[in-house]
């Protein structure tokens, strides 16, 4: 009935179901007698060990903060609070019983920092905690791994098919065992994050030796960690250095490295294109509305057309007309 009355409240405030609001924070039970003493003295509650940057909760929530009560309801040392008469319920109830956009009223007890002396020593606080009410909005929940994704977008580059990871192509005889355990236990850090996973890779001269994937998790390029797949468009095109280094989480092979001198790579994603007909090598771009002009100085040139470090490859205005409408017409040019 609870379930019921949220999803209907929810459409009569939002107009449509808003979901389940964002929590933003991780708490740890204070059963152990010595870890409780050590951070809330002779106080019941559960500590914070993580607050996620990007959210409210943050603006007011800090690590090792004792979480004393949620809505004037008193939190247990087990992360319950009172239900109905005699029983208990796990603190998320609360948190799913709110609505994007209501006030959350929590009492924490913090540490004080310690004084200064006048010669820079640390002079003991008079007070070890003190209490806080804190109130900030709720957040609409953002899951990392969608049910399925809004605009399936790609990213193909020296053979190597990259794609955002959703539910929809996370199935049992694809992905590894290792993936699966990730995603049922991945947070967002950052409020644009998502899983970049390798897909396949196309067979050229360029990537061979290189196994075909199940579904590999993409940890960084270049030594520097993707936080999304456009974050991972970005840093490939602004590549200047030798060499692509791509490291995944898999078994069989930690390090892909593909040759970028003199733009070998993109001449590659360019043959690999028109040989297994993929029209772009990323997402394509929002498509226009109907009598909508789109400025030429706005359409985005392929990379392997710029010119970068003494590649070959067509000047931009060669031809005319959309260079991404398709294969034909640039094997004729």
């Amino acid at each position: 009935m609870e379930v019921v009355n949220h999803f209907l409240e929810d459409f009569r405030r939002h107009g449509q179901d808003m979901g389940a609001c964002l929590q933003g924070f991780e708490l740890q039970d204070l059963t152990n007698t010595a870890l409780r003493e050590s951070v809330a003295g002779n106080h019941t509650g559960c500590l914070v060990i993580d607050v996620a940057g990007w959210t409210n909760a943050a603006e007011h929530l800090k690590r090792d903060d004792v979480v004393l009560s949620i809505d004037g309801q008193k939190l247990q040392n087990d992360k319950t609070i009172p239900f109905k008469d005699s029983d208990y319920i796990n603190f998320e109830f609360l948190m799913s019983y709110h609505f994007v956009g209501d006030m959350i009223r929590m009492e924490v007890l913090r540490r004080n920092p310690p004084l200064e002396g006048e010669e820079g020593a640390a002079l003991p606080p008079l007070e070890t905690f003190h209490r806080k009410n804190l109130t900030w909005e709720m957040q609409k929940r953002h899951p990392i791994l969608p049910s399925r994704p809004q605009n399936q977008g790609y990213l193909m580059v020296g053979g190597l098919l990259f794609l955002p990871l959703s539910w929809e192509i996370l199935d049992p005889d694809r992905s590894t065992r290792a993936l699966r355990s990730f995603c049922e236990c991945v947070r967002r850090v950052y409020a644009d994050e998502e899983v970049v996973v390798l897909s396949e890779i196309f067979p050229h001269t360029l990537n061979d030796g290189y196994l075909p994937p199940r579904l590999t998790r993409v940890l960084s390029f270049n030594e520097e960690p993707v936080r999304n797949l456009t974050h991972l468009t970005k840093m490939i095109e602004e590549c200047q250095e030798d060499w692509m280094r791509f490291k995944v989480d898999s078994n069989l092979q930690q390090t892909i490295v593909l040759d970028a001198r003199e733009n070998a790579v993109w001449n590659a994603t360019r043959e690999i294109c028109q040989v297994y007909s993929v029209p772009y090598y990323k997402p394509l771009p929002p498509m226009r509305k109907e009598g909508e002009e789109v400025e030429e100085e706005q359409q985005e040139v392929p990379p392997w057309l710029r010119k970068r470090g003494g590649g070959g490859g067509l000047r931009p205005k060669e031809g005319g007309g959309r260079w991404w409408r398709g294969t034909k017409k640039m094997s004729e040019q």
